[in-house]
């Protein structure tokens, strides 16, 4: 997701980003305790404190205060060694302190990969600190799903781990021609919440597909069509049949389009015809969805964007009074309509103009 303050350097125009960061405080465990005992026993804390605070994956993050002290990020098991976080449903705000994306990481026998870091160092801090509560094991991958402020500003938190990052070809060029812009954006909305945030581009690029070996556990990485992105990447669990889907799948939240819609459509129907699918994590929204309900919520969506610009297109209708009227009725089908509809219509409207 991208927020709509952020000035656009895009293919349309609009560029948009959102981050954001929610923590919960670890109790510090002192005495004359061994210092491996008293790691375990903070983890076990950490845990503790985590569970207490997410009593369901499908419940939204509060957003009653900012968050600007180190803590541990809440994290959900979705299946065995597969933890996420849910961002908050809104927009990057110092309130929320950009923790607005969903993000996680999956255990093997030999390392951890985290997927999506979230929209700030100090989140990525307490993902880190949420991998510390569960698992001794080291970091040795961080993956980004694509170039959005709110999945890669956290990276910095793992630099010091010093793991491969991982992420779509396309994405360092990306990333680079959007960093100065993200962060800049990123400081003015959060002001000190953002200090240390900074954009790390992928040392391990995906083209096409690529495999990740944990210890038996192999994650399957795969680049897509342009769609939410240039830059998309899914990740694949076969030992679970989770595919983490990023922005690829926004559940409940409207998707937002930085791409294409028409790329989009085309590899929702590739995904939604994959075999071995049994769960799927959306970059934002609930962490448990309905398959292949929640994609199909999504593809509707998408596919009348499409054929209501054609329509308006085709009718002689300026962008911009195609904007004033094509989707009307999508406020209370989903959150954030009035922050995004309109851009998706900007963005379908100067795309699809072409075809005739």
């Amino acid at each position: 997701m991208i927020s709509p303050s952020l000035t656009s350097l895009s293919t349309y125009g609009e560029d948009r980003s959102a981050s954001h960061l929610r923590f919960l405080m670890v109790a510090e465990i002192n005495g004359l305790i061994r210092p491996e005992i008293r790691a375990l026993i903070a983890g076990l804390c950490a845990a503790l404190l985590c569970a207490a605070a997410t009593p369901s994956a499908d419940a939204a993050p509060s957003t009653a205060k900012a968050v600007s002290q180190p803590a541990v990020l809440s994290v959900t098991q979705l299946a065995p060694g597969l933890y996420a976080h849910r961002g908050h449903d809104d927009v990057a705000t110092r309130q929320n302190g950009g923790d607005i994306a969903n993000v996680g990481f999956v255990i093997g026998t030999r390392c951890v990969a985290v997927i999506d870091t979230g929209g700030t160092a100090a989140e990525g801090r307490a993902l880190r600190a949420a991998i510390r509560a569960v698992t001794p094991l080291p970091v040795c991958y961080v993956i980004n799903t694509h170039m959005h402020p709110d999945h890669i500003l956290g990276n910095a938190a793992f630099v010091d781990d010093h793991p491969q990052f991982v992420g779509s070809d396309k994405l360092a060029e990306a990333e680079m021609s959007h960093a100065a812009n993200y962060l800049r954006v990123l400081t003015r909305e959060l002001g000190d919440v953002a200090a240390g945030s900074r954009v790390i581009p992928p040392t391990l690029p995906v083209h096409d597909t690529l495999d990740l070996d944990l210890g038996s556990r192999v994650l399957t990485l795969r680049t897509w069509k342009t769609a939410h992105t240039n830059n998309d990447l899914t990740v694949y669990d076969k030992r679970t049949g989770t595919l983490w889907l990023a922005d690829l799948l926004f559940a409940g939240c409207l998707p937002v389009i930085d791409g294409s819609v028409l790329g989009w459509l085309d590899d929702l129907a590739t995904i939604r015809a994959l075999p071995g699918v049994r769960r799927v994590v959306p970059g934002h929204g609930p962490l448990r969805v309905q398959w292949p309900q929640a994609l199909d919520a999504e593809r509707d969506y998408l596919a009348r964007l499409a054929r209501d610009v054609r329509a308006a297109i085709r009718a002689g209708q300026t962008m911009q009074q195609a904007v004033d009227t094509i989707g009307v009725d999508q406020r209370g089908r989903w959150r954030l309509v009035d922050v995004y509809h309109r851009r998706n219509v900007t963005a379908a409207y100067a795309e699809l103009e072409w075809e005739q």
